[in-house]
């Protein structure tokens, strides 16, 4: 048997498992449904713990929901590295904390870092060529002593950033003129769910007296350490051209234009990140079902 016959034997197993939970949460959901009416028109002696049951069914059809995006999606799910770039620091520094303050329930920040100009890149080069690293044939990207290499042809290397790893507690107090972008790794069941519908552009009106910032954000499946940035993205190419959200502090609303809702965040604009994380996170499982 190939790897890849093995491979899809075990997902095969994987699916018919997940069938079978799923056929059971059908179950004991239409038995729930029928304790509820006997309570309801027939006995109300008997005992029925509603706020009990029913966080337990939805806690259970979420965990299903994170199955069927597993094997629709595979890799890990529970991990996800978000990356923010902006070339206003103020805007950077918001973004960020809404970000590391509005986690979704379940989802913790494991690991943070700042990725910084590279100002002086032939001491990059030097502390490259002791290693002996360097970018591999067919490879445009690579980290080498936690500096981001770039490029297809020696002529053409460029070294746009370096990684510099903080605490979350520490990292928005190291963000400064110098900084191009923050990397924040998440983990908790079902993490990349909840950030894949970040992907885009963030803009921002009015955080300052006038004008408008804009940020990118992008996110990867793996840890920070191993997660590289798009191509370009330090530089603004490559961008894509899709606005995820607007955040208006002239009467603090944030329009979602994937989910065309709005919600007001006041002086609390993590409550709505986190509500707009959760949204779209239900949308992206939803969506599997409707598949």
């Amino acid at each position: 048997m190939t790897q890849q016959e093995t491979e899809a034997f075990s997902r095969l197993g994987k699916l018919r498992a997940t069938i079978q939970r799923i056929e059971l949460f059908w179950k004991d959901t239409t038995a729930l449904e029928d304790d509820l009416r006997l309570h309801i028109h027939v006995d109300k002696q008997l005992e029925f713990e509603l706020d009990k049951e029913v966080p337990q069914i939805e806690q259970r059809w979420r965990e299903l929901l994170f199955e069927l995006y597993e094997y629709s999606q595979p890799g890990n799910i529970d991990t996800a590295t978000l990356m923010i770039f902006s070339r206003d620091q103020l805007w950077l520094q918001t973004l960020t904390e809404a970000y590391l303050l509005g986690c979704p329930a379940g989802v913790q920040v494991h690991n943070s870092a700042l990725l910084e100009l590279v100002t002086n890149p032939i001491d990059a080069f030097l502390q490259m060529l002791k290693t002996g690293s360097g970018l591999s044939e067919g490879v445009e990207q690579v980290w080498v002593e936690n500096y981001l290499l770039e490029g297809k042809k020696p002529a053409n290397l460029d070294i746009p950033v370096k990684r510099v790893e903080y605490h979350p507690q520490e990292l928005m107090s190291k963000i400064t003129d110098s900084t191009a972008g923050v990397m924040l790794q998440f983990g908790g069941r079902g993490t990349y769910p909840h950030y894949y519908g970040e992907v885009g552009l963030h803009n921002c009106r009015f955080l300052q007296q006038s004008g408008s910032q804009v940020a990118f954000v992008t996110v990867a499946r793996e840890d920070l350490v191993s997660a590289i940035p798009p191509l370009g993205v330090v530089h603004q190419r490559n961008w894509i051209d899709r606005t995820i959200r607007t955040y208006d502090f002239k009467i603090y609303q944030a329009h979602d234009h994937i989910l065309e809702s709005r919600l007001s965040f006041a002086n609390h604009l993590e409550k709505a990140q986190q509500q707009f994380l959760m949204l779209h996170a239900e949308q992206v499982l939803e969506g599997i079902v409707l598949q």
